[in-house]
């Protein structure tokens, strides 16, 4: 039996397929987002995996003896994609009907801390997943927890935090849209994750731009001039202010409350936080957790 297993979200698509008995590797790929500009790369990655190639538009076998269904499989786990491409879209697009009160959501992090980057990679995508992102306004600070002497900015993970991060606060100055600077910010730190775990090297976030099909010039401008320097200020100066003062990142921010470590349940602390008349569906299922946990907390007590 070959199994494929697709996750999705407007961020990214992670593909992870099971060859059991079989010559095949379980193999991983991770697709950012646009999608479908993906769908030949990530065939040819497979193509190349298990030993085959194309040839006079057939794949020619190069003796590894691989079966058609497992071929077959590849096709399918395409058409997969595809349906997935559209899931994302709808997801994208949800809309709610009536008044919408937005609900601040800041998210002080720092690019090479592990926790941060899992956040952005693993939760953050969640405002998307559940349509909550139309009734939220989402900052980011890339700052965490640097410090600031004589006008010089030294970050906790060295220089190339601090490069990273000036690179993330350009991002989110040059490109404004959020739908465009954060799937970037959402590449950088899955190469940061990917760095502890394949011992790979950070410089390969300037992948991101390619994967993304983003012109690198304005971010690049920006950190040759005198702006990043400002922009990690301004990010510097705004997490200093903060009451009460952060203690370790990611520090998650919900109309003025932080979560501390409860950080990772932000959408139920977002639902609660809403005063909107439109219904948001994603909300009935969260608040039920948030109650159930201030229950069992009380319980405790």
């Amino acid at each position: 039996m070959y199994r494929c297993s697709i996750r999705t979200n407007c961020l990214k698509t992670s593909i992870f397929c099971f060859f059991p008995n079989s010559t095949l590797h379980d193999e991983s790929f991770i697709l950012h987002r646009p999608l479908k500009i993906h769908y030949s790369k990530f065939l040819l990655h497979l193509i190349k995996k298990i030993g085959i190639e194309p040839k006079f538009g057939r794949l020619h076998s190069m003796g590894m003896g691989i079966e058609g269904r497992q071929v077959l499989v590849i096709l399918v786990v395409l058409y997969l994609l595809q349906l997935s491409s559209n899931y994302c879209c709808e997801s994208c697009t949800v809309r709610v009907s009536g008044e919408v009160e937005k609900v601040k959501v800041d998210i002080y992090y720092e690019t090479l801390c592990p926790s941060s980057a899992k956040f952005i990679v693993d939760n953050l995508p969640k405002l998307f997943d559940s349509g909550l992102i139309h009734v939220t306004q989402l900052k980011l600070f890339p700052y965490g927890n640097a410090d600031v002497f004589n006008g010089t900015i030294y970050c906790q993970h060295g220089k190339l935090e601090c490069l990273l991060n000036t690179v993330q606060a350009c991002a989110i100055d040059v490109w404004t849209d959020l739908n465009k600077y954060l799937p970037f910010i959402n590449c950088m730190e899955n190469v940061v994750l990917e760095s502890f775990v394949y011992r790979r090297q950070y410089p390969q976030w300037k992948t991101c731009y390619e994967k993304l099909k983003l012109d690198s010039t304005p971010v690049t401008d920006c950190l040759k001039s005198a702006r990043g320097k400002e922009l990690e200020l301004f990010y510097a100066a705004e997490t200093q202010a903060l009451q009460p003062p952060h203690t370790y990142v990611p520090w998650v921010v919900v109309d003025g409350q932080p979560l501390y470590e409860d950080y990772e349940n932000f959408i139920s602390y977002i639902c609660k936080a809403y005063k909107g008349t439109a219904e948001v569906p994603a909300c009935s299922t969260s608040l039920n957790v948030i109650q159930k946990a201030s229950n069992i907390e009380s319980a405790l007590l």
